[in-house]
């Protein structure tokens, strides 16, 4: 799948089509996500807007089949909390059918010739083609596959994440924190630090916390130190107000009850 929207043209795979598992309003919904899809096979679309696109008018609908593309692993979908969610296009391809549709690729088809994943649940790199060109030629092969070598590079952290055997929250709190440093102009360019993340924070509920912390402190990187240093940090500071308040409390209490022995005595 590739973005050209610039050209007013976007292409599918042949395997979309040809899978019998996918009824039309499926088949509808994966190309309609294509249509709003960047360089990097990711697209956030509002079900209105899928709605508008597809012609489809039943918002319950639309998140049907989204599930069903999800099940059926042609989609991973990262949920966000009050604005619209981000799809990532997987592969069409069925994964039974990898090793036979690579052995057989027709010098006839060229878009099957042009996709080089080496896994159906690779994100589907984007490749400039000239739209008045009707034959591949050996240079232009070329240069398709240099460009997609630094595609592959650009999408290495995605497919990584994709593929790791975790809980899908996991993965989605990975995503956040990856779109979290695009958002903060330092984005994360090699696995290395999503591995590291792995080994410091293996469980959802210290993962969730420490990018919290992170987004709220405006940090680049999610140190299990600068971690435990804040929370320590927060936690004196909340019993220092405490201990501040129980004072307050108990001045105001010796007051009134010093008032009352002066009305009491008429002192």
């Amino acid at each position: 799948m590739r973005d050209i929207r610039n050209k007013g043209w976007f292409w599918v795979e042949n395997s979309l089509i040809d899978r019998d598992d996918l009824n039309p309003y499926e088949k509808l919904l994966y190309m309609t996500l294509a249509r709003y899809c960047d360089n990097d096979g990711k697209c956030f679309p509002a079900i209105e807007t899928l709605m508008k696109a597809t012609g489809i008018n039943s918002k319950a609908t639309i998140v049907k089949y989204l599930k069903n593309l999800e099940e059926k692993e042609l989609i991973f979908v990262v949920r966000c909390s009050g604005k619209s969610n981000t799809y990532y296009l997987k592969n069409a391809e069925k994964k039974e059918d990898n090793q036979f549709n690579s052995n057989t690729s027709s010098a006839t088809e060229p878009v099957q010739e042009m996709n080089y994943t080496s896994s159906p649940d690779e994100l589907l790199p984007v490749h400039e083609v000239n739209s008045k060109e009707t034959n591949l030629k050996k240079p232009i092969k070329k240069t398709n596959k240099e460009k997609y070598k630094k595609e592959k590079t650009k999408n290495e952290v995605q497919d990584f994440i994709i593929n790791l055997e975790a809980g899908k929250d996991y993965k989605e709190l990975l995503f956040k924190y990856v779109e979290y440093r695009k958002s903060i102009k330092k984005p994360i360019k090699t696995i290395v630090p999503i591995q590291k993340i792995l080994k410091d924070f293996p469980d959802w509920f210290s993962l969730d916390e420490a990018i919290n912390i992170a987004m709220e402190k405006e940090w680049q990187g999610l140190e299990p130190e600068w971690i435990a240093k804040y929370k320590q940090s927060k936690a004196s500071n909340f019993n220092n107000k405490q201990t501040q308040t129980r004072d307050l409390s108990y001045t105001e209490v010796s007051e009134n009850y010093l008032e009352e022995m002066k009305e009491r005595y008429g002192l």
